[in-house]
């Protein structure tokens, strides 16, 4: 069936064109003024990359700059805690969890309308500027030295920004559009299944990797916020978020067991070898990291589901195993050096510091969402010098499961071990998994030394927060340890659902269908 769609419908999906100033409008229910003419930007080369630069914006709003993502997601899966109410962060992280609520007024189908928008957006602007060249535009334009044909370069950014459109799509919601450059908007298909949309994704993304290996460009240093990227490093980008999302497009164990594992250690074979990320500034900063890291405006700490399995003593058993109103903050015993120093548990740790008060916190909000550490690895920096949105190590400890779930248990332990001995200051583990002892970290729920699966999980956990406000989410629902009721993905959000007529729907609330368990 396909299904007919007015201009407002396309406007509302995201499919439009313009260069879109995502820091002053993306989060505010307002029209953008310096949206261009449709018919002008189709045919000004210099739009046409306007819109692509515009278009990468979105990437950094969804990991850490948007409101509606850096406050609730980290706390919606268990990697901050929180008790603001802002942007349903209170809503969203509460214990039991209820059902999102996805009627058109409420602060929970923000967030997902804002994200919908944001994804399609990025998959529109790929969309449009695809369908120009293909109709026969030549992107000339002045990088400096006098007019160049930068027609691969569009074609390629354009053929990447699809891929993580679709991709992001797929990972955050139960069902989207598939389009592209060859859609008639007037007439979308049915919304697509998220491993079809995933794969969709994935698909564009090899096609972007294949043409940037055939092409020599450089992306200006204004398309990816301070950074300067060479098409072989765009090419490397372009595989490692490959392999996110074949691991992290699963919603439950069975699903992430099931992964082409061998796709996996391709891909992250033939990506990043640094870091990737951007160059904050004044006007490039980041809310995730003022949230993990401020002492007072809507401070965030870390879950002790995040740090709990460091706990040596018990008191971490105690309370996770203890109804919510009964939990309250505790100090952490713990050998990981990350967490705390040598000198105790209310010293400050290589990535985590201690903090003596509950300011910024309300206990009358539950005393289960209270925390004595905060996230403080980059040391209260948050609108100055680089900041990772993927990491050579996420890669690392992406292959480490890789080898894991093929049986290559020992491989998977060499690389588990480089970041848990030199950063955490911890024993190796082995194919057999954690060593028992007296001290062993991490544990599990039970108190338990931990499994060699439990020791990657763990190190993910630790070594990636701070990386991305979907992260933790995204992964844990893989390795089925999201708080039980968490929904596994948004739903289409209400005001997309009321123009095309399909019945309101959500997910999440104890039991209920698309729900963790």
């Amino acid at each position: 069936m396909m299904r007919t769609m007015g201009r407002e419908t396309l406007s509302r999906l995201g499919l439009v064109l313009g260069v879109l100033v995502y820091a002053g409008c993306q989060d505010l229910d307002v029209a953008n003024p310096n949206a261009p003419d449709r018919d002008r930007a189709l045919t000004q080369p210099a739009s046409v990359e306007s819109l692509l630069a515009s278009s990468w914006r979105a990437v950094w709003d969804r990991a850490h700059w948007a409101a509606t993502a850096a406050y609730p997601l980290p706390t919606l899966g268990d990697e901050m805690t929180a008790t603001y109410s802002n942007n349903a962060n209170l809503e969203l992280s509460s214990e039991p969890r209820m059902p999102f609520d996805n009627t058109s007024t409420s602060a929970s189908h923000t967030v997902a309308r804002i994200a919908w928008l944001d994804f399609n957006e990025m998959l529109a602007a790929g969309n449009d500027v695809l369908a120009v060249i293909e109709r026969g535009l030549v992107v000339e334009t002045n990088d400096g030295t006098g007019l160049k044909d930068n027609t691969e370069r569009a074609r390629t950014f354009a053929k990447f920004m699809q891929g993580l459109g679709l991709g992001y799509l797929g990972l955050a919601f139960d069902r989207a559009y598939i389009a592209d450059e060859h859609t008639d908007l007037e007439n979308l298909p049915d919304y697509s299944p998220y491993p079809e949309v995933v794969a969709a994704g994935i698909e564009k993304l090899e096609e972007a990797a294949a043409l940037a290996e055939a092409n020599d460009f450089t992306l200006p240093n204004t398309w990816i916020l301070g950074v300067t990227v060479s098409n072989e490093e765009l090419a490397r980008i372009a595989h490692s978020y490959i392999a996110r999302f074949l691991v992290y497009a699963a919603r439950n164990p069975a699903e992430r067991a099931a992964v082409d594992w061998d796709a996996v250690i391709e891909h992250v074979d033939a990506g990043i070898t640094a870091d990737h990320g951007v160059v904050m500034s004044s006007n490039v900063s980041s809310y995730y990291l003022l949230r993990a890291q401020s002492a007072t405006a809507l401070p965030a700490r870390a879950d002790y589901r995040l740090i709990g399995p460091a706990d040596i003593s018990g008191r971490y058993q105690q309370w996770i195993q203890a109804p919510p109103e009964q939990s309250n903050r505790f100090d952490i015993v713990t050998p990981d050096r990350r967490i705390t120093g040598p000198g105790g548990p209310q010293t400050d740790g290589k990535y985590f510091r201690y903090m003596p008060t509950d300011v910024g916190f309300d206990a009358t909000r539950g005393t289960y969402h209270l925390s004595a550490y905060q996230w403080y690895r980059l040391g209260g920096r948050y609108n100055s010098g680089p900041a990772a949105i993927m990491s050579v190590d996420e890669m690392r400890l992406l292959k480490a499961e890789a080898y894991l779930r093929k049986g290559m248990l020992q491989e998977a332990a060499d690389l588990i071990n480089v970041t848990r001995v030199t950063n955490g200051e911890l024993p190796p583990v082995t194919a057999d998994g954690v060593p028992e002892s007296a001290d062993c970290v991490p544990r599990t729920d039970e108190g338990a030394c931990g499994s060699l699966l439990d020791a990657l999980h763990y190190e993910r956990m630790i070594e990636l927060t701070g990386l991305d406000a979907m992260r933790a989410w995204l992964d844990r629902r893989g390795f089925g340890t999201l708080t039980p009721g968490t929904f596994l993905h948004f739903p289409v959000p209400a005001s997309e659902l009321e123009i095309v007529g399909i019945p309101i729907y959500t997910f999440g609330g104890i039991g209920r269908e698309g729900s963790a368990e």
